[in-house]
């Protein structure tokens, strides 16, 4: 028996594993673009941001 039959690989996994492998190329380009631009302004003021952190961390403390 050859190891690739043994091992239960077939063409179905051997092309789910190129789309993963594609699907990831095309995340790291995004990535690097993403590198390259520079950073949109804040949508919100530093002072509801941390108001906003304040609520979350209030929230998990009641758990």
């Amino acid at each position: 028996m050859s190891p690739i039959i043994a091992s239960g690989a077939g063409p179905r996994r051997s092309r789910r594993t190129a789309n993963a492998w594609r699907a990831a190329d095309r995340v790291g380009a995004l990535l690097e673009k993403a590198r390259r631009e520079p950073l949109a302004p804040p949508t919100i003021d530093a002072e509801r941001a941390q108001e906003l952190v304040a609520s979350v961390q209030r929230g998990r403390d009641a758990r």
